[in-house]
């Protein structure tokens, strides 16, 4: 006998779900990526992947930010001045690190950050949390973006590369 499938159960089944965003982002094979939900009721599966294709376009506009390759103004409707001001501190870190000659943090300007993957979290109906992993160049990158509902709209509060 098949077991009666109860809205209320919240068995890992419906509590996680994994997919491949197209490549249009340049990943060969498109972004992984794999959404957890604390509970099923909090989003349902296409709010999970909307926020998570919202996540990781953040990840990539913002690393653009940092490099300097497009201005912070792109971010604004989407992203709250906390976070912009301290996207900006950053590249000004980025800026003069790649002034005096050193090599590291985010130094190849000219090209364009191509996602892998992503691992997110529904923490609640008005938060989610992402890892977004991206190459820029030859060198692997991760971001932490966290996306919090502020009314009807879903606002990036933190955007962070490491």
């Amino acid at each position: 006998m098949a077991k009666k499938h109860d809205d209320n159960d919240d068995s890992d089944e419906d509590r996680c779900f994994s997919f491949r965003l197209p490549s249009a982002y340049g990943a060969e094979g498109g972004v992984r990526m794999r959404i957890s939900r604390i509970s099923k009721k909090d989003l349902t599966i296409r709010e999970g992947a909307d926020l998570a294709s919202k996540a990781c376009q953040l990840a990539c506009l913002g690393s653009d930010v940092v490099r300097g390759r497009v201005s912070s103004k792109v971010l604004v409707s989407s992203v709250d001045d906390r976070t912009i001001g301290r996207l900006m501190f950053m590249a000004g870190l980025v800026r003069e690190s790649r002034e005096q000659g050193k090599r590291g943090s985010l130094r190849n300007k000219h090209l364009p950050p191509i996602p892998m993957y992503l691992y997110g979290t529904v923490l609640s109906h008005n938060r989610f949390d992402a890892c977004v992993g991206m190459t820029i160049g030859y060198d692997d990158y991760s971001a932490t973006v966290v996306l919090e509902r502020r009314g009807s709209r879903w606002v990036c509060t933190a955007l962070d590369f490491g």
